[in-house]
């Protein structure tokens, strides 16, 4: 995100919004269907100018500068190794040691996808485990309906 972007928006109505639906009747907003399709639509105009406004505080946190009820965190990046130090270790590893460093390795790296799996099989000359592909469980989420056919 550019240091030059915007807030491009009319912040006058999406508060006057707010103000207007929470007010006067805020026992009722979650148990009213209308009422918190109304309550996502207003959240997620705010949650599209929040990278914008989150950089700006981070700009001027790194600049000494007072963020009230913020504070700037530095995290070293992670260590690493790249893919082929993998690659070089496995083409040197003695036979006797293969079984184990293969083991491990898939230890490792957990579960897979389809894909990965069948790529993984293609590379060894083999046909994919009949019962190696498991299902995991649906993922169910609102997506906004908007009038101009964008989705937020």
């Amino acid at each position: 995100m550019s240091h030059e972007a915007t807030l491009e928006v009319d912040w006058p109505e999406p508060i006057k919004r707010l103000i207007d639906f929470v007010l006067p009747q805020s026992d009722d907003i979650l148990r009213l269907p209308a009422k918190l399709g109304e309550l996502l639509n207003i959240c997620a105009e705010f949650a599209e100018i929040e990278p914008v406004i989150r950089e700006r505080a981070s700009t001027l946190a790194m600049q000494k500068k007072e963020i009230p009820g913020w504070t700037m965190v530095h995290r070293d990046g992670n260590r690493y190794v790249e893919a082929h130090h993998i690659v070089e270790l496995f083409l040197c590893c003695l036979l006797a040691n293969l079984q184990r460093l293969m083991t491990d390795l898939a230890m490792q790296l957990g579960n897979v996808s389809e894909t990965r799996y069948r790529l993984l099989c293609q590379s060894a000359g083999l046909q994919p485990a009949d019962d190696a592909v498991k299902h995991s469980g649906a993922t169910v989420f609102l997506r906004c309906i908007s009038t101009n056919n964008q989705e937020r």
